[in-house]
């Protein structure tokens, strides 16, 4: 029967030997002294409890070596079975009877050790338990191995996942026993599709990052370079291997870098906090790129910054559209200013002179008005002139 391990402390072990060896070193040689009436010398006594505590100290560190190592194979068979219920099973093939151990009966839901190889199959599925059958009726030899994985359905919504070793061993004439151990791998098989069901994603997740536009760079817990994805490379002109292990300063940041947005992203790290920033960072060849970082912590069970992974999208085109669209608004500003303020003042002065004309008395005060008129009308063509030299010129630009 396979029972829970339990361990055993080595360690104190070690100590209580060495400890037991001084007192036996030392009892030995104060009854060996004590029942020779006349020493003449005690040299010999010394030398002796001088090979013996080395000796115990010898062994006793020899003693300590193997037992951390068998601690360590003890510590790692106790976590594999507590992955799975481990149990023996004995199955008379003749007669169809079957002998469990504790762990088995429990790993199979049955009140009695002893039971029936019928019993047994009843909680397979058809096609498992048809299998087992057709083994059990073949022609069986002797120390043949058998490793069967199989389900049991105990109730409506309880499945267990059960692995069984077991070995052909011949009794008596024609007679058969089957020997085996019974793991259940219920947890190891809910551990196996977490672990698939996470590379799957994981693999979804890296197609991802390999194929969109957006450029991911993931940093350790040093702030340096340990990933980057395939658009990174394409625009920056990096291969991964010339960008792992370095810092970002390293090779991104230049003369045009925002200074202030890197104090922000300095703070952010600080506090183990998201930021978005909008700043120039450098390609291989020189150009500058202008980008917008989005930046976000990773961060294990304990709440340890483990690094950050970066989004970092090319917004150079849209940051000169919008450059050109603040521009667009200066200019219309300024005409509207030319419009409404240098323009209306000379059309104002010709629609006060023309009144002036029309009443005027004789030709002196006439000629005086047309000679008004027609220097206001030169200043409204140079402002005209201006207007258009100004919207020639944005245009052109």
């Amino acid at each position: 029967m396979i029972r829970r391990l339990r361990f055993i402390n080595y360690q104190n072990l070690t100590i209580l030997y060495f400890v037991c060896g001084i007192l036996w070193i030392l009892s030995t040689d104060f009854l060996v002294s004590s029942s020779v009436k006349a020493v003449s010398n005690e040299t010999p006594f010394a030398i002796h409890s001088f090979k013996g505590l080395l000796f115990i100290s010898v062994s006793s560190l020899f003693f300590y070596s193997v037992s951390k190592k068998a601690t360590t194979v003890q510590r790692k068979l106790s976590e594999v079975m507590q992955l799975g219920l481990m149990g023996t099973f004995e199955i008379e093939v003749n007669n169809g009877r079957v002998l469990l151990s504790e762990e088995a009966a429990t790993i199979y839901n049955i009140a009695h050790r002893v039971t029936t190889i019928d019993q047994i199959l009843s909680r397979l599925n058809a096609a498992e338990a048809a299998e087992v059958r057709k083994t059990l009726s073949s022609k069986l030899e002797h120390g043949t191995i058998y490793n069967f994985i199989h389900e049991l359905h105990l109730s409506p919504g309880l499945t267990k996942h059960v692995n069984a070793s077991f070995r052909i061993k011949r009794v008596k004439g024609n007679s058969f026993v089957v020997k085996g151990i019974l793991q259940d791998i219920t947890r190891l098989k809910e551990l196996e599709n977490k672990l698939n069901k996470s590379y799957i994603e994981k693999n979804r997740l890296d197609i991802i990052l390999e194929n969109i536009r957006t450029m991911v760079v993931i940093t350790d817990s040093e702030r340096k370079i340990s990933w980057v994805n395939r658009a990174f490379e394409n625009k920056l002109g990096y291969s991964p291997d010339e960008v792992i292990g370095l810092w970002p300063a390293d090779i991104l940041y230049g003369e045009k870098t925002s200074a202030n947005m890197l104090t922000k992203i300095e703070e952010a790290v600080k506090q183990k906090k998201h930021f978005t920033v909008e700043y120039d960072i450098y390609k291989k060849n020189g150009d500058t790129m202008y980008v917008k970082i989005k930046g976000s912590p990773l961060k294990n069970d304990e709440g340890e910054l483990q690094g950050y992974i970066i989004l970092a999208d090319d917004i150079t085109e849209s940051k000169e559209k919008e450059t050109q669209i603040r521009n667009q608004n200066l200019f219309l500003k300024e005409i509207t200013y030319l419009t409404s303020h240098e323009i209306r003042r000379p059309v104002a002065s010709i629609m006060a002179l023309v009144p002036l004309l029309e009443a005027a008395d004789n030709p002196a005060e006439s000629k005086e008005c047309l000679d008004m008129l027609l220097t206001t009308a030169k200043d409204l063509d140079l402002i005209v002139r201006e207007v258009n030299q100004k919207i020639s010129k944005f245009e052109c630009n």
